[in-house]
């Protein structure tokens, strides 16, 4: 039953998270723990950062170093940041997405805040 599995994914993934606090290995769990449950071409996870840029730390559950990086609002990373909400496009021709590097088989993003006791941490972008 795919719910059942779900949920055993959830949970595996819960305690995978717990053993270990470093951010890029949290965020490199999550983002391959994202790819797999939704089966999407890519899944990048943007840490930011206080002064409102954001970098690239992780991509389809693997480590980045050197990531992409963008300061104050730029990107679509920067933009969740500074709304402090989430942003979807399927459009090519979309403003936001023209300062946004992007791979050419991405047709649509999403891309989502990580929000904790009000603070943005992260982004996920799908």
């Amino acid at each position: 039953m795919k719910s059942a599995l779900d949920l055993n994914k959830v949970s595996t993934l819960e305690a995978s998270l717990l053993q270990n606090l470093d951010e890029r290995i949290f965020f490199s769990k999550l983002s391959s723990f994202m790819q797999e449950m939704f089966n999407e071409h890519k899944v990048q996870i943007f840490e930011s950062y206080p002064d409102g840029s954001t970098e690239l730390i992780s991509e389809n559950g693997k480590e980045v170093e050197d990531g992409l990086f963008y300061e104050k609002g730029q990107g679509l990373a920067g933009y969740v940041v500074r709304t402090k909400r989430a942003y979807y496009s399927n459009s090519n021709r979309d403003p936001l997405l023209a300062t946004t590097k992007r791979d050419k088989n991405v047709i649509a993003e999403l891309c989502v805040p990580l929000i904790t006791k009000g603070a943005i941490i992260a982004t996920i972008n799908i």
